[in-house]
């Protein structure tokens, strides 16, 4: 199985890209993973963890008013029904 070229590290939370050798800024990360659905992997375990890196950028999108209450409701409410 070919490993997953985003790579996130335990120690410092950050994700890197293994094949360019360097760290991935959020806003770069948001295109890559939402946009282009790249994959982020646990660089210890090779678990996906792309989901958790996804939580991560709507808690950040929120916070930086990209997002309100309303549109996370909206969401939960398409995923209960």
């Amino acid at each position: 199985m070919t490993r997953a070229r985003l790579r996130k590290y335990k120690k410092n939370r950050r994700i890197y890209d293994a094949r360019d050798r360097c760290y991935v800024t959020a806003e770069d990360l948001r295109l890559r993973v939402v946009v282009m659905g790249e994959p982020v992997e646990d660089h210890e375990s090779g678990l996906d963890v792309t989901g958790e890196v996804l939580l991560s950028v709507i808690r950040n999108d929120f916070k930086r008013g990209r997002l309100n209450a309303s549109i996370l409701r909206s969401l939960i409410r398409s995923y209960l029904t």
